[in-house]
């Protein structure tokens, strides 16, 4: 549910940020991109969080957060994210994502070959 409920939110986000400047299909991909790779790390935080197999590397959650804690910090990370590139010009805006996808993409790839999977 809070999934659903974080999904929900990042899309109406991500449909307000249309109101920004001069928003181009590589804009709404990466920041696309960036929601969907948040959303696959919160489930594989929330994986992690459920086993004593595995401790989450964030150091701003520690490495054995409660699943209020994931919630909040992914709820944080998406209207993050959403707000920043609403008010970036378009070039940072892209950097930002870009970024951001880069480095969510390595920690989700890293997380599935560790065995962390991400079930919706």
């Amino acid at each position: 549910i809070a999934a659903v409920r974080l999904l929900v939110l990042a899309f109406l986000l991500f449909a307000c940020s249309a109101l920004a400047d001069e928003w181009k299909t590589a804009d709404y991909a990466l920041l696309g991109g960036a929601l969907t790779l948040l959303a696959i790390d919160y489930r594989q935080t929330v994986e992690i969080a459920k086993t004593q197999t595995y401790y989450e590397k964030n150091p701003i959650l520690g490495e054995h957060p409660s699943r209020g804690e994931i919630d909040r910090y992914f709820a944080a990370a998406v209207l993050g994210t959403a707000g920043i590139s609403w008010l970036l010009p378009a070039q940072q805006r892209r950097y930002f994502l870009g970024g951001l996808v880069f480095i969510e993409a390595i920690i989700v790839i890293r997380n599935h070959r560790f065995g962390i999977r991400a079930e919706f």
